[in-house]
């Protein structure tokens, strides 16, 4: 998998991701935006059929170096299975989850912004190998769901949590 500056990662990504959690839950839901309270750690907020929902932005992999060498070489690239590319989801699902009061978690959801190669995170079998017990880890943590975008609905993937 190879990336090409310019990537928005981080706070410019934000919008990107805001806009296709909006489109992905528009389907089954009445979506609004909201503003967002960066003071309380929210990348994003939306109204889904009337309950607010804080969206919690998180890029994958979590690769501090590799992001580095898009930003300064132009571009990288790596290799990863179908399970190392599971496991990039599972922690940052877990990462962004431990930082979340036990009171927030059924109105958050965690998007994982996995960027150019969503099309391979997004294969059936990644997203399989995060279910357990045939609950996916949106249903298991009790949050309102999971996204996994790329750079559009076409190829992202909505878990449901409490939002179906």
């Amino acid at each position: 998998m190879t990336a090409s500056a310019p990537v928005p990662i981080g706070r410019a990504a934000e919008p990107r991701v805001l806009g296709v959690v909006t489109d992905l839950l528009a389907d089954h839901h009445v979506v609004r935006n909201l503003p967002a309270r960066d003071q309380h750690g929210e990348d994003g907020r939306l109204s889904v059929d009337g309950t607010p929902c804080t969206l919690q932005v998180t890029g994958v992999p979590h690769a501090p170096d590799f992001w580095r060498r898009v930003a300064t070489q132009g571009s990288a690239t790596t290799s990863a299975t179908l399970q190392e590319m599971s496991a990039w989801l599972k922690s940052a699902v877990n990462t962004k989850y431990a930082t979340l009061q036990p009171s927030e978690r059924p109105n958050t959801i965690i998007a994982l912004d996995a960027h150019q190669w969503a099309d391979q995170v997004v294969h059936p079998h990644v997203i399989s190998a995060l279910s357990s017990s045939g609950l996916n880890p949106a249903q298991r943590l009790g949050l309102a769901g999971i996204a996994v975008v790329g750079q559009g609905t076409s190829n992202s993937t909505w878990l449901p949590g409490r939002l179906t």
